[in-house]
């Protein structure tokens, strides 16, 4: 399961980039803080490699089994 604190993403899109099962996708638009955040597009994909949480600079992915 992926725990995604959205309020605190701020778009810098590693989970994105190291994501081996494209899990992630850019949400459309933005906040109102101007930042383009992350959405989790397909958490059944996900292989819990942890990348996207170890990675994540703004501590915003929680993954757990």
């Amino acid at each position: 399961m992926i725990e995604y604190t959205r309020k605190w993403c701020k778009g810098c899109r590693i989970c994105l980039k190291v994501c081996p099962r494209r899990v992630f996708e850019v949400e459309d638009g933005v906040d109102r803080d101007g930042y383009q955040k992350m959405i989790v597009k397909r958490a059944e994909d996900c292989n819990y490699c942890m990348l996207c949480s170890l990675l994540c600079l703004d501590l915003a992915i929680e993954v757990k089994r």
